[in-house]
């Protein structure tokens, strides 16, 4: 065994502690000896702990909500920057004509707005453009006027329309008027076209052709006018067409205009002027027909007026956007027609005012079916359908809808199915008239009885006509819904004296 000397092991101990000395301060008096904080440092700690999270917490809240109000403004942003366009391109699509092919499209008849192209330009003059009678040039007030007229036969097709589109901006400057009526003079046998033109530089007039058409779908008057006038530059164009006072019925297969800055005019063509289809197209100026009647009939405009008369025996079309309508219809089933006689009213921020008058035969074994489409938006709906005296009842089959105004529909005495009336925020009522026996449209002197199957403050449904109610439905019974969004919804079940018929 070896033994190591004193020195040798203590130098050998003080080797193996080798470094700095750590001593603990000693024990405060009165505190635990256990390696935890005490109470004051543990709540200064968690002190320290919480406020870093509450800032966090208050940071992490305002940038939630700023990016939700980042992202509001965006989709507002993105609404008017998509919304907008699809609108306008609708409304492009509604009121501008389809892209050629005749001046009917389909059923609706629309024109379409002509666009020279260069060869057309150049071969005007061939097609019979700018034949003045007259020209009367006065520089000192820039006025520079012309005239001239033209005679049709008067069968055929007669077709007037421009180059202007609805859009504003390429029909600043240009205005016009429109008269289709009959010749007050009595030995005239043709159809009559008189245009007179006004504007307000040489340039401008010369610039503008008006060409007569004797054949083909467009046969009649065309209008091409110069692409943005600039400036005050201005012209105005007055066409006036006349039919001739015929002792015979002549028909005529089509009446078509297409003149969005022109105020229309169409007066009463009596029972000799037969037309198949009729299709009136305007825009920013009033349309207005004191008596119009054909089986075909489309009248559309966007910033004013559709007022008239009409006589529809296949289907009636009153188009608008933001003008009113006021309406007086006749729908009519002849004894050949197996079909339903359509008719259609559309305009989304004026007033809708019209009497329907419901006109057939009694063909008991095939019954008549009139189907209509009333639609409205931001305006008062006041709707009258009746039967003509000499109509027996008939199936009806009608929506009307409305969104941010009241509406009124009235159905007479000889209306009988079932009725559905709701609005979403506010009320319907529902007002129905006593009426006699006697005036059992089928003489058998029943009760008009009035059945409700669904009755709230803003939904009524239910079912109106002569004797008992049908445990089944009846081809002559009808289905009247009438329906808002946000305004009252007023349904009268009338009686004969309140009743048009």
């Amino acid at each position: 065994m070896i033994i190591l000397e004193e020195a040798d092991q203590q130098a050998k101990l003080d080797s193996s502690v080798a470094g700095p000395t750590l001593r603990f301060p000693d024990r405060a008096v009165g505190r635990s000896s256990s390696p935890l904080p005490d109470y004051e440092t543990s709540q200064a700690l968690q002190h320290n702990l919480a406020t870093p999270r509450k800032y966090l917490h208050s940071k992490v809240d305002a940038r939630f909500w700023r990016a939700t109000l980042y992202a509001l403004v965006i989709y507002v942003a993105l609404s008017v920057v998509i919304g907008v366009p699809l609108i306008v391109t609708r409304f492009a699509k509604q009121h501008r004509g389809p892209p050629g092919g005749g001046p009917w499209h389909g059923d609706d008849g629309s024109i379409s707005p002509q666009t020279p192209t260069n060869n057309a330009v150049l071969s005007l003059e061939s097609l019979g453009c700018n034949s003045w009678d007259t020209i009367e040039d006065d520089p000192s007030h820039s006025l520079f006027s012309a005239s001239t007229s033209h005679t049709l036969s008067p069968n055929g097709t007669f077709s007037i329309h421009s180059n202007v589109s609805h859009e504003a901006d390429s029909a600043a400057g240009i205005s016009g008027n429109l008269t289709v009526d009959i010749n007050p003079d009595p030995s005239a046998d043709a159809v009559l076209l008189l245009v007179s033109l006004q504007s307000s530089s040489l340039q401008l007039r010369r610039n503008t052709h008006i060409c007569f058409v004797d054949a083909g779908s467009e046969r009649g008057v065309s209008l091409y006018f110069p692409s943005h006038l600039g400036g005050d530059a201005s012209i105005s164009v007055a066409i006036t067409l006349l039919f001739p006072q015929m002792s015979r019925a002549i028909s005529i297969d089509c009446l078509a205009t297409y003149l969005p800055m022109f105020t229309q005019v169409f007066g009463d063509f009596g029972d000799n002027i037969l037309f198949n289809k009729i299709s009136i197209e305007g825009a920013s100026m009033g349309i207005a027909c004191d008596f119009m009647q054909a089986p075909k009939i489309s009248v559309k405009n966007a910033l004013a007026s559709i007022t008239g008369t009409f006589n529809a025996s296949e289907r009636l079309r009153l188009d608008n956007v933001g003008g009113p309508i006021y309406a007086s219809i006749t729908l009519v089933q002849d004894k050949d027609r197996h079909q339903p006689t359509f008719f259609y009213l559309d305009t989304g921020n004026s007033e809708i005012n019209a009497s329907v008058t419901l006109l057939a035969p009694d063909r008991y074994n095939d019954p008549l079916h009139f189907i209509g489409d009333v639609k409205n938006f931001n305006g008062p709906l006041t709707l009258n359908v009746s039967h003509d005296p000499s109509t027996p009842p008939v199936f009806l089959e009608l929506h009307v809808q409305n969104a941010q105004a009241e509406s009124n529909v009235t159905l007479d005495a000889k209306y009988t199915g079932f009725f559905d009336v709701q609005t979403k925020l506010a009320s319907v009522a529902v007002k129905e008239s006593r009426i006699d026996p006697s005036w059992d449209p089928s003489g058998e002197n029943r009760y008009r009885q009035c059945v409700y199957e669904h009755s709230t403050t803003n939904r009524v449904r239910g079912w109106i006509g002569w004797g008992q109610k049908p445990t089944s439905w009846k081809p002559r019974e009808g289905r009247v819904e009438v329906t808002s969004s946000l305004s009252p919804v007023n349904l009268h079940l009338a009686g004969p004296s309140e009743g048009t018929s």
